[in-house]
């Protein structure tokens, strides 16, 4: 009874071979080239859709890289310029205890802002938010001076 079985499906599956190489022999070689030139045309279509795409992409993500990196560079220059007034208002006639207070507190907050500053820069660059190239030649400048946020 099995060997019957697998006579069976091995007739069938030579019947269905046959009807497959009679249909390719039928399938004229006109009708081949326009499918060739059809899958080709696919090809080229999905291709510079992908193109369009990616560049759009890139577009997008340069120009959101560039808005976060004005933002992070102009919070960072008011924290600093409210720093040098806090520093300004230190060399004004005080008691030395107060002075020495006041020294000790603009000296810790400017230290943790550094931290936090720095820690920020690393967590951008790290993330792909942030990339040394957005940085303008204003702001390379400010940092060569030595100025900290």
């Amino acid at each position: 009874m099995e060997g019957e079985r697998a006579e069976e499906r091995r007739a069938r599956r030579c019947a269905q071979q046959r009807v497959r190489r009679a249909r390719q022999r039928e399938t004229p070689a006109a009708t081949q080239e326009q499918s060739v030139a059809t899958r080709t045309e696919e090809v080229r279509i999905r291709r510079n859709t992908q193109q369009r795409l990616r560049r759009i992409l890139q577009r997008e993500s340069r120009a959101a890289v560039e808005e976060s990196a004005t933002a992070s560079t102009l919070r960072a220059r008011r924290r600093h310029q409210q720093q040098v007034r806090r520093a300004q208002r230190l060399q004004e006639p005080l008691d030395a205890e107060e002075r020495a207070e006041q020294e000790r507190q603009v000296r810790r907050e400017l230290c943790n802002r550094r931290r936090e500053v720095e820690g920020d820069l690393v967590r951008e660059l790290s993330e792909g938010i942030l990339t040394v190239s957005s940085l303008t030649n204003d702001d390379i400048q400010w940092l060569a001076k030595g100025q900290r946020y």
